[in-house]
């Protein structure tokens, strides 16, 4: 094939390489990420390295206002103080609910740098927070924002 008979052809396919790029780069939807995906932190969190015990919230986003909640704290040189696994669903923009049981709720409210875990309902059912864990701890408190979920 001679140079002047692929020039067209190679010009066709680069236009349509460009093409296909700028549609994919230009004609998506842009996509919105809820202020609740994150991971949260207690304040012990920071100084885990002189073995302080800590608290950590990851909350991923999921479809329908939905999300994965999971807690976890320092595991690395004892058994881990709290653990929890629940789905959470959004109610408005700054409130998150995830259930503690079949009545109670635990409350995630979002702050300017973080959240602030209580009980949806009544002040007697704050004891629920402990369950999920040991040693007196509780799930109850605020937490700073320490990584972007992608």
């Amino acid at each position: 094939m001679s140079v002047k008979k692929s020039k067209p052809i190679f010009i066709a396919l680069l236009l349509i390489a460009l093409l296909i790029c700028f549609l994919n780069q230009f004609g998506k939807i842009p996509v919105t990420k809820s202020p609740f995906a994150g991971s949260f932190s207690s304040d012990f969190y920071d100084n885990r390295e002189k073995g302080y015990d800590w608290v950590l919230f990851n909350i991923k986003e999921r479809a329908d206002d939905n999300f994965d909640i999971q807690v976890r704290s320092r595991t690395d040189n004892k058994k881990a103080t709290c653990t929890y696994d629940g789905i959470g669903q959004a109610k408005g923009s700054k409130k998150l609910l995830a259930p503690l049981d079949d009545k109670v709720n635990m409350l995630i409210t979002l702050e300017n740098d973080g959240i602030d875990v209580w009980m949806d309902g009544h002040f007697e059912d704050r004891f629920l927070l402990m369950r999920y864990c040991s040693g007196g701890g509780s799930l109850a408190g605020k937490y700073h924002r320490i990584i972007e979920d992608n």
